[in-house]
């Protein structure tokens, strides 16, 4: 019974003292990261056909304005890195329309299908899309459909290097 009531007793100490870890002051860290990072994403293909996010902008953009970007080709800082949508032309003031319903984003294309070439092209255009909806806060489990000019809509789809 002694040692029972000793061993509480030196428990009892050891839990009240905290082990000598005094109290300090609170420290300020700065502003906490948002989580956003900055420029409007758009997705290019290295030599080996892999899908490459670039930054092209110093600000936060519209899946639009990330659109646009892709398709008229003005990254110069880009380097080897290229794009699968071959437009001879684009208009200055191109609209892309883009609607949202559910979790499915359509973007209506002003262009034929015959200028996005291949499944990369359509990834890049789809990746992009996405990368621009979830960094302004989208679903990320969101789908996306591209309608175009000429022939059918795609099935809804997800970006393959996003892990959706």
């Amino acid at each position: 019974m002694k040692r029972t009531a000793s061993a509480l007793c030196v428990l009892l100490v050891v839990l009240l003292t905290g082990c000598t870890v005094r109290p300090s002051e609170v420290f300020n860290g700065g502003d906490a990261a948002t989580g956003i990072a900055k420029g409007t994403p758009v997705y290019l293909l290295d030599s080996e056909g892999n899908l490459v996010l670039r930054r092209p902008t110093s600000s936060l953009g519209t899946i639009g304005q990330a659109l646009r970007l892709l398709l008229t080709g003005t990254d110069p800082d880009a380097g080897s890195l290229h794009s699968r949508v071959h437009l001879d032309s684009v208009p200055t003031a191109l609209d892309i329309p883009v609607t949202t319903s559910g979790d499915t984003i359509t973007v209506r294309l002003p262009i034929p299908r015959r200028r996005v070439h291949g499944a990369k092209g359509i990834d890049q255009i789809v990746c992009t899309v996405l990368a621009v909806h979830i960094q302004r806060g989208g679903d990320p489990s969101s789908k996306v459909v591209l309608t175009f000019t000429t022939d059918r809509p795609t099935e809804p789809r997800t970006c393959p290097v996003l892990g959706r």
